[in-house]
């Protein structure tokens, strides 16, 4: 766009004297354009024409982002990543003046592994945010359209071994009394890693009360490993009672020093639908819901915990036991809350495409 500084993401070019803008935060809500209400028709129709899967040149709200930003010590010598947990609804990003990617879908994070951008001291990240791209013929819900960086965004640093995918699938066994929990993981290695090196896991599951009930060592293979986790007469999870144990995960190395660790909440339960009747643990549920939008008078869709837990509140305090996440994936705190404080989820892919029916 026009408007948009040319090499405004060089590390020379001096954007001294640019406004400040909160992030997370929707632009339109901090002075920067305006927001839009729409139910069934796209943002442009009536304005301009455009093609399917092209996108509107004639108003195409962008904004330019830069933040200065110094590593603590302790990142020094591990992998760095870039993270953004939603960005309105696309962007490009650039650190120190090299091109870092490009991503679409507003409620879908985007990671990108900036170790070979990272230096010591000042670091300059810029961003390139657009209110409308391709992504906005698959965008086309019933609510306020706005852009920004409305989630949160991080930079993380990896040890040389990390855990990069945790699955936890749980079930119950022995009519709901027994509970069993299926545990994947996949580990990826930094480059300087010598096939050689063994790597073993350790685990240890506590109930509320943090005792431990069950612990154990794996090895990995190929960079996997799995195991089961049997729990006799186990507190089973649900709405009225969300029961929480806590698998705690640690990845040690042939020495036995910590490389990583982790935890993870585990609620055990079993869900079925028999006779087109939904069961929760063996016993009948009624769900008694709402759809729930991601969405403050104040912040737009770019809310914080303070927003959600008024919500999880509200939902408890007037006897509703199930949200159903309209019309897009929430961030990663919505659902935990909900395992914490007992709500059904019924998520949603950020998919909806009215305008074109």
């Amino acid at each position: 766009p026009a408007s948009v500084p040319d090499g405004f993401e060089k590390p020379e070019f001096s954007c001294q004297g640019w406004q400040e803008i909160p992030v997370p935060a929707q632009m339109e809500l901090n002075g920067y354009g305006r927001p839009q209400y729409t139910d069934t028709s796209y943002p442009w129709d009536g304005r301009e024409q455009v093609k399917p899967h092209e996108v509107p040149v004639e108003e195409n709200p962008t904004g330019c982002y830069v933040r200065y930003f110094s590593l603590p010590e302790n990142f020094t010598e591990k992998r760095i990543q870039l993270h953004f947990e939603g960005v309105e609804t696309a962007f490009h990003c650039w650190l120190n003046g090299k091109y870092i990617g490009y991503s679409e879908d507003s409620y879908t994070p985007a990671i990108f592994d900036v170790t070979d951008c990272i230096r010591e001291g000042s670091n300059k990240l810029a961003v390139e945010v657009y209110r409308f791209s391709t992504g906005s013929w698959l965008e086309d819900q019933d609510f306020w359209r706005m852009g920004g960086i409305v989630r949160e965004v991080a930079v993380t640093a990896l040890p040389n071994v990390h855990m990069r995918d945790l699955d936890v699938a749980v079930d119950l066994e022995n009519s709901y009394r027994d509970g069993v929990a299926n545990v994947k993981i996949v580990v990826d290695k930094a480059e300087s890693v010598s096939q050689k090196e063994k790597y073993k896991l350790s685990w240890k599951l506590n109930n509320e009360k943090r005792e431990v009930i069950a612990a154990g060592e794996e090895s990995f293979v190929n960079n996997k490993t799995q195991f089961a986790i049997l729990v006799k007469n186990v507190q089973q999870w649900s709405a009225e009672i969300p029961y929480l144990y806590q698998l705690i995960l640690k990845v040690e190395d042939e020495m036995g020093e910590c490389v990583e660790t982790a935890a993870q909440f585990v609620g055990f339960r079993k869900v079925e639908i028999k006779d087109a009747i939904l069961y929760m643990n063996g016993k009948r549920v009624l769900l008694n819901g709402v759809n729930r939008h991601e969405f403050s008078g104040r912040k737009g869709r770019a809310i914080g915990r303070e927003e959600m837990i008024w919500d999880i509140r509200f939902l408890k305090q007037n006897n509703f036991n199930a949200v159903r996440t309209c019309h897009y994936p929430n961030q990663s705190l919505w659902y935990e809350l909900c395992d914490q404080y007992g709500i059904y989820v019924m998520d949603e892919t950020n998919l909806e495409t009215h305008g074109t029916w």
